[in-house]
């Protein structure tokens, strides 16, 4: 048996938390649900869960503390979601399935905040296929960040994604490929 390998190439411990989110969390200190979709080894879980993230030295504590009373990650790499698992954190709700297995599950379902973090570029589906499906799930932000990746969509294409996305929702911050959404 083949060990699946993770999409996004390689999701290391000293991988930064993204600054942009970082620099505004106070937006999100009353948020009681999120669903991260392709959440990797739980940055934004250990982040909104325990209030810090870890990489590489830099420890990144929140200035504020959050409420979530309940966090869906959406992972499908096998050893991501037992990284995540490892949290511990009886909020956390590990769904370890790709976002097409899982989609008409969680369709019915509003989050907070739904993080959507370097996720689409590698979705099978159109991309705003698969934005079409996602964003009516979040109920005040849409975190969302586009990580260029060779062989995959191309600079222009992400460009085009992201002017649609700013005039579909309302733009808290922004800073490069990353946005905030206020749904």
């Amino acid at each position: 048996m083949v060990a699946q390998r993770p999409l996004f190439g390689v999701e290391t411990a000293n991988k930064p938390f993204p600054r942009i989110v970082h620099a505004h969390a106070h937006l999100f200190s009353d948020a009681k649900t999120i669903l991260d979709i392709g959440a990797g080894r739980g940055r934004f879980a250990r982040y909104f869960l325990l209030g810090e993230y870890s990489s590489g030295g830099k420890v990144w504590r929140s200035p504020v503390r959050f409420n979530v009373e309940e966090y869906v990650a959406v992972e499908p790499y096998r050893p991501f979601c037992n990284a995540l698992r490892k949290i511990g954190d009886p909020r956390l709700k590990v769904v370890c399935a790709a976002w097409e297995d899982v989609e008409e599950e969680l369709s019915g379902k509003r989050f907070d905040v739904v993080v959507f973090w370097d996720v689409l570029m590698f979705m099978t589906r159109p991309p705003f296929a698969v934005l079409d499906e996602v964003i009516p799930l979040a109920k005040r932000y849409f975190l969302f960040s586009l990580h260029p990746v060779k062989g995959h969509l191309t600079m222009r294409d992400l460009r085009a994604i992201l002017r649609s996305l700013d005039r579909r929702m309302r733009v808290v911050a922004k800073s490069y490929l990353n946005r905030i959404y206020e749904v």
